[in-house]
């Protein structure tokens, strides 16, 4: 009588399907069809010839120790066999193997990973041979076996992403490294399914074999995702952009909706961009060129947009008009591009984390040089783009310029899989180094110009006619006025705009004439007129205040909020003190329209950075900013001297509260920061020819400061610092020698400078050390001073109500701090004058700051506390027996082959993670380079171990996950 073949249980095939549907989706068709094709005895052909090319290279691996595997899942496929008839379900239990073992061979530590793996899984399976023909009709059983299929594949989908991935040997160690708890998993499922198997019990404890494997998915899937999350913050953190990233994007939205429908589109049928976009080694970068104004900014937004939204290519951009100067603009740079690669990519940030963060390596231009080219070595396909090259000093983007042409010529990321667009003016520096590489002029396209500036005309003056709609207007005469405005734009959008915003204050068709064919030629021209309309509109006083306007967008050392820019330019010579009666409202800046425009997070900026060019060279005011860094100390120190109050111990708080409520303390955060900066900078411009500070009301400001400020640190003990400091200081600035005459300016200039260079330059970056450091170590009065104006702020910003202050003025209030009113207490982060809304979002920021390293134990307690540095880690690791199985650097000969019958199995030993002892003495130097602060000891983490509960499982226990572990 023939036999019938068993009924497979629904929630059996469904597993099986499920499984190879997952499986399936993650290899390449090509490889798919491999797979299919491969029987059991092709992997077996297959490792006993590698075994034998591993031979000829003297690379034995005892490549014997996959055998039990083999044979497991021979006896495996005899039991399951029947249950997949008709199904392309079974080979791939096995087919993975085949591929995994060859890619991974020229790899040593990976292939001996990966066998060890093999082991232990094989180890783990039951006699499926023993079992009668009755029980695997079972239901239950058929769905046991179905959950050895489900975590072998699984196995098999994990390692084949590990070999297959672009770049897979620089990232294997570290992504196997955090694969483990999903290991253990594995291993622990198919152990416990073995044993039931093995008693003949499925149907008694499936249901609780069952529960317990949903269980434990969902708490590894927890663990995992929390660590991810955990990691890629650090990374973030670590890189230090700030909300750099959210600005990027803010400007690329409001470049592109600058853009007319359609007007753009010709930039993508250029040979040059089609090469470009396209994926070969053909255009790897390219050069967009073209004078102020001609919309190189709005190109580089559609270009980004689009490739965002119609490529596969990852898209990295960086608008330097954003950018502040500093002297880190090229790490900046990096860093900001490195953060989008990571935001698009989180799975690198593991590898990051134990590569960079571990090691203790700082985010400096050279580490960022290794980590960049790394990052895009894995990504199949990038595109950078930077937009406003020129807006950087020469000295600036000189740098930047090296970095790119070294990154393209990075064996990492050369044969175009990286492809940079650049976009600036054509200036000699930098056309020396980009003037043979492949370009696109817009002066040479002048018939896709100026059809797109012809749609903006269009447009605007559409706007402007109805503005007018209760007059007959003649629409052939608005279009003689549209044609009139684009043949004298040449090319530049910018004047069209700038000229536009001029005829919107026109009532007539007869003065719109007459202004069109007045108008001036080129940007300078028309920054003159608008110039001349602002003197001859507004009286002395009104144009001092534009000029101050001026002075500090122009010479800021950060982008300015609106309420700086405010208070700063209610202080001169003939106002001192901000009050109700001196203070500005917002309206001050229509003075200067439309040379002014809105910046993000509330701050304002020139239209473009023409503006501040045209100024510097056509103004004498702001010529060598002497003028301009005059005023801006002004401003600052007459600030500062009404600030003292809020340290002052006679002042009352409830008036200082009431101070900082009502405005009167709107610059405590840029001058607290930025003051000294300004008064060097001034003193080295006044005295470059006659060595010597001139007598002014700046002087004479400085030393009332002085004396309250002497005044005030007595009453409250201030400490004073140490003479060795401030010599080594002014040794490294000479910029102080001019106040030495000076002697009570001189002395504090220089506490100042010293504390702050002290705490930038001191190693690593505790929270708990950076930020009580101020107040435990500042012998100043600013740290202090600011400290108390955030304590306000924040009071102010969660009071319902306030006596003596008006409810619109402190609803006004919060509108203008509450976003900003908690900042980051880590000085220097950028976060530090733009904060957080509340201190929850606050606290969690400055986290990342420390860094913390994590034990790799999922089931410690460290693994969530995690160690302020990576000796403590190591103490830890080793005190509690955390392994991690390492291949040897090299292994005897003579291993067991497959093909020798009479070779016994040999295990490998688990190699203990080498997490390095530090001797007495290497200990106390390593201390010695911690933060070295008088701290109350109780405000530092402890790393002592307490009474720890850790799994003593297998030593395979590596770290924690993979790559695609939560982001699949």
């Amino acid at each position: 009588m023939a036999s019938t073949s068993p009924s497979v249980a629904p929630q059996a095939r469904l597993t099986f399907q499920e499984t190879f549907d997952r499986i399936k989706t993650t290899v390449s068709e090509q490889d798919a069809r491999q797979f299919q094709s491969t029987t059991l005895k092709d992997v077996r052909d297959a490792a006993i010839d590698l075994e034998a090319r591993l031979g000829e290279r003297k690379s034995l691996r005892n490549m014997r120790r996959i055998q039990p595997f083999l044979d497991g899942l021979d006896r495996y496929s005899s039991a399951v066999e029947v249950l997949c008839n008709g199904t392309p379900f079974l080979p791939w239990i096995w087919a993975p193997v085949k591929l995994v073992l060859e890619l991974s061979s020229g790899f040593a530590q990976a292939f001996e990973l990966i066998i060890s793996a093999y082991k232990d899984i094989a180890q783990t399976l039951p006699r499926f041979d023993r079992l009668s023909a009755t029980f695997k009709a079972e239901p239950d059983f058929q769905h046991v076996l179905a959950v050895f299929y489900a975590d072998v594949v699984e196995f098999h989908r994990r390692s084949y992403q590990f070999v297959r991935r672009k770049g897979w040997k620089t990232f294997f160690l570290s992504s196997w490294a955090y694969f483990a708890s999903r290991y253990k998993k594995i291993l622990a499922d198919l152990a416990k399914h073995s044993e039931l198997v093995d008693k003949e019990a499925a149907a008694f404890a499936y249901a609780e074999a069952k529960d317990w494997r949903e269980n434990w998915n969902e708490q590894i899937s927890k663990q995992e995702e929390e660590r991810a999350t955990s990691q890629f913050d650090a990374v973030m953190a670590w890189l230090d952009i700030g909300k750099w990233d959210q600005e990027c994007e803010n400007e690329l939205c409001r470049l592109s909706s600058r853009c007319q429908r359609g007007s753009c589109d010709w930039i993508f049928q250029t040979p040059k961009m089609k090469a470009w976009t396209r994926q070969g080694p053909q255009q790897t970068l390219v050069w967009m060129k073209g004078k102020p104004g001609s919309g190189k900014s709005v190109l580089c937004s559609k270009i980004i947009e689009s490739l965002q939204n119609n490529s596969s290519s990852t898209v990295l951009y960086y608008f330097c008009t954003l950018s502040t100067i500093d002297g880190q603009t090229c790490a900046k740079v990096l860093r900001s591009l490195a953060a989008q690669a990571l935001r698009a990519h989180p799975e690198i940030s593991s590898w990051i984390y134990d590569e960079f963060i571990c090691q203790n390596k700082m985010p400096s231009l050279a580490q960022l040089r290794i980590l960049f080219p790394t990052m895009l070595s894995i990504l199949p396909s990038t595109r950078i783009v930077l937009d406003g090259l020129d807006e950087f000093e020469a000295d600036q983007y000189k740098p930047v310029l090296t970095e790119i042409d070294s990154l393209l010529r990075n064996k990492q990321v050369e044969g175009g899989s990286c492809k940079v667009l650049i976009s600036s003016r054509d200036l000699q520096p930098i056309s020396r180094v980009l003037g043979r590489r492949s370009q696109i002029s817009l002066n040479e396209e002048h018939q896709a110009i100026n059809c797109a500036i012809q749609q903006f005309v269009e447009y605007n003056m559409q706007e402007i006619q109805a503005n007018i709609d209760d007059i007959p207007v003649d629409g052939g005469e608005m279009a003689d006025i549209s044609r009139a405005l684009v043949e004298k734009a040449e090319g530049m959008f910018l004047w069209v705009q700038l000229v536009v915003k001029t005829l919107e204050d026109i009532y007539s068709i007869e003065e719109m004439y007459q202004a069109v064919n007045t108008l001036p030629r080129g940007l300078d021209e028309v920054y003159s007129r608008i110039w001349s309309r602002i003197e001859g509109q507004l009286d002395g006083k009104g144009l001092s205040n534009v000029i101050r306007i001026f002075e500090w967008i122009a010479f800021g050392e950060r982008p300015l909020k609106k309420y700086e820019v405010q208070a700063g330019v209610s202080l001169y010579h003939e106002s001192t003190v901000i009050s109700a009666n001196t203070q500005m409202s917002r309206n001050v800046f229509h003075l200067c329209k439309p040379l002014l425009e809105d910046g993000p997070h509330d701050t304002v900026r020139f239209v473009h950075s023409s503006v501040k060019e045209y100024l510097l060279k056509y103004k004498s005011h702001f010529e060598h900013g002497l003028l301009p860094h005059y005023d801006i100390a002004f401003a600052c120190t007459s600030y500062l001297l009404k600030g003292l109050t809020l340290v002052d111990p006679s002042y009352s708080e409830d008036q200082s509260l009431m101070d900082v409520g009502k405005g009167y303390h709107r610059l405590q955060i840029y001058s607290n920061e930025f003051w000294l900066e300004h008064i060097l900078k001034y003193a080295s411009l006044a005295c470059s020819k006659h060595n010597v500070l001139p007598p002014t009301k700046l002087l004479l400001v400085l030393q009332d400061f002085c004396r309250e400020y002497i005044s005030i640190s007595s009453r409250n003990g201030q400490s004073k610092e140490k003479k060795g400091q401030k010599q080594i200081l002014e040794m490294r600035d000479s910029r102080f020698e001019f106040f030495k005459p000076y002697e009570n300016i001189y002395s504090i200039l220089l506490s100042l400078a010293t504390f702050r260079r002290i705490s930038i330059e001191t190693p690593g970056n505790r929270i708990t050390a950076r930020a009580v450091a101020d107040a435990y170590q500042d012998s100043t009065l600013f740290t202090s001073m600011l400290h108390k104006y955030y304590s306000l702020v924040q009071h102010l910003g969660t009071a319902e109500m306030i006596k003596g202050l008006p409810d619109k003025q402190l609803a006004t209030f919060k509108r203008l701090y509450g976003p900003s009113a908690f900042p980051c207490r880590i000085r220097g982060c950028p976060r530090s004058s733009d904060g957080f809304e509340n201190d929850r979002d606050r606290v969690e920021h400055e986290e990342l700051h420390t860094l913390n390293l994590y034990c790799p134990e999922l089931s410690c307690e460290y693994h969530k506390l995690g160690f302020l540095n990576a000796r403590a880690l190591k103490k830890h690791m080793e005190y509690h027996n955390v392994l991690h199985r390492t291949p040897p650097d090299t292994l005897r000969r003579g291993h067991p082959t497959l093909d020798d019958p009479k070779a016994s199995q040999s295990s490998t030993e688990g190699f203990q993670l080498d997490v390095g002892r530090l001797t007495d003495d290497e200990e106390d130097n390593q201390l010695s380079h911690d933060f070295d602060l008088d701290i109350p000891s109780e405000l530092i983490p402890s790393s002592k171990p307490r009474d720890l509960k850790l799994e003593k499982e297998d030593s395979f226990a590596l770290a924690t996950t993979s790559w695609d572990d939560v982001y699949d």
